[in-house]
Formats: C-alpha cells, structure tokens, sequence
C-alpha cells in the first residue's frame, strides 16, 4: 500500500482485534503512523518505552504488554 490511507481503510476492514504497541521515543514520522492507526474502532494500543527498536531495547516490556490481549482480554492497557 502506498498511502496511509490505503493501509487504514485495510486495517480498519480487519474482522479480529488488532494490537499496535507504539514506541514513545519513535521518529515523529512513524509515531505519527502509529497513532494512526490506534484511532481505529477495532486496534488496542500499548504505548511503551522505546525507539523502532523496541523489540530489543525493551523485550522485557512488551511481552507482558501483549500476553492480555493474545489470551482474548482485549481492554486498552
């Protein structure tokens, strides 16, 4: 997709909840993709610690972050 539009309208014809965790210290660009898409009716959010390279700098955060929402507790952390 080449707009974000595009990949909104996508994302906002999803069937099963959808989870984005966006990274406080991301580039003002990809935070604002982020953002985007938690204002969807079907997108849970988890805002956390981190840069795009959340994953490594802040492993240990994210898993707890996301275990709720895989076991079927889809509530806004």
């Amino acid at each position: 997709m080449d707009e974000r539009e595009e990949f909104l309208a996508g994302l906002s014809r999803q069937a099963e909840p959808v989870m984005v965790i966006v990274a406080e210290q991301a580039p003002p660009g990809s935070k604002a993709e982020m953002k985007a898409m938690t204002e969807l009716p079907n997108v849970q959010a988890a805002y956390l610690p981190g840069s795009l390279g959340m994953a490594e700098e802040f492993g240990d955060a994210i898993a707890p972050a996301i275990l709720p929402f895989l076991q079927g507790n889809t509530a806004p952390i």
